[in-house]
């Protein structure tokens, strides 16, 4: 009898165990999937902001209405912060593609100081530059601002405020004419869905003065310097939920493939043929590159970087 007692005790452990573990296994894909699927996306959070305008209801993006016509300007807008810092070859590559294709009536560079090198010297004589000279700014209602990169944020804000246009990061290789988002009064390109997810501010479409900057700007008012990607990256795309029909928001064709997915570009083969452009995320690449090795790279980068300087996709 005791026997028999303890082997239905050790069956009904068993069994208790396989459903836990059943469990936890079917959560488990759920919470990835919330994270993969666009229509299931985590809590958004209210930012604290002034309430400027009335937003619809609902957690849909990209309700912004197309125009019949142009409302963005077909100006490209660079920033450079920093002295004695030398053009490399992906910046060259960077600022070439978006003259190629996109074909601006004025490429602008916001610096406080000019580039160097012979890379800088090679684009000057093939692309018309119009050099901006800037003073940084090192302060946004009243919260000082120290790195380079967050005063870089700023400027973009402050640059497509004032004159609207088309923002590119240095490292962001243009691939086709943006045309159809100059339609839009403002366009980001995600960079992924999480808990938080994120609109990388490396590209933005934007007329001037567009309703959506002048939100994203009140936002700074609880800037701190303690932060990374905040007020760039992670509260737009909070915004996005709460003002969707003032963003237009491209899914794949400007930042994908993300940061997390960089091995698309650096060591496969990604079909960017739908893509407007492509960002590098080179400062996590940590390699340099040059016209000579290029040539032989079978990678998605190889691929774009011989489209952009040698006119072909082709090994050589």
């Amino acid at each position: 009898m005791l026997h028999k007692t303890i082997r239905k005790i050790i069956a009904l452990v068993a069994m208790a165990t396989f459903l836990v573990v059943a469990y936890m296994i079917t959560w488990s894909y759920d919470a990835r999937s919330i994270f993969h699927n666009s229509d299931a996306l985590p809590p958004q959070k209210e930012v604290p902001m002034l309430k400027m305008v009335t937003s619809p209801t609902g957690r849909k993006t990209s309700l912004l209405e197309k125009s019949d016509d142009y409302v963005v300007p077909n100006i490209v807008h660079f920033t450079w912060i920093g002295e004695y810092l030398h053009l490399q070859f992906h910046h060259f590559l960077s600022i070439k593609s978006a003259a190629i294709f996109i074909r601006p009536e004025q490429i602008y560079l916001h610096c406080d100081y000019e580039p160097i090198g012979s890379w800088w010297k090679a684009l000057r004589k093939i692309v018309n530059i119009q050099v901006v000279k800037i003073d940084p700014p090192t302060s946004i209602f009243g919260h000082r601002v120290k790195r380079p990169e967050h005063k870089s944020d700023l400027i973009r804000l402050n640059v497509l405020e004032d004159q609207g246009g088309i923002f590119l990061e240095n490292d962001v290789i243009v691939l086709k004419p943006f045309t159809p988002l100059r339609k839009y009064a403002f366009t980001m390109g995600l960079e992924y869905h999480s808990n938080p997810g994120r609109l990388n501010n490396g590209i933005i479409v934007a007329k001037k003065n567009a309703t959506f900057l002048n939100i994203w700007r009140e936002t700074y008012r609880n800037f701190t310097e303690r932060e990374w990607d905040e007020h760039s990256s992670i509260i737009p795309y909070h915004l996005q939920y709460q003002f969707p029909h003032l963003i237009h928001v491209e899914e794949r064709s400007l930042n994908y493939p993300s940061g997390p997915d960089r091995r698309l570009i650096y060591q496969d083969i990604y079909d960017w043929g739908d893509n407007y452009a492509i960002h590098l995320w080179y400062d996590l690449h940590a390699l340099t590159h040059s016209p000579n090795d290029i040539k032989s790279m079978n990678t998605t980068f190889g691929q774009i970087a011989r489209y952009v300087y040698y006119n072909t996709t082709k090994l050589m």
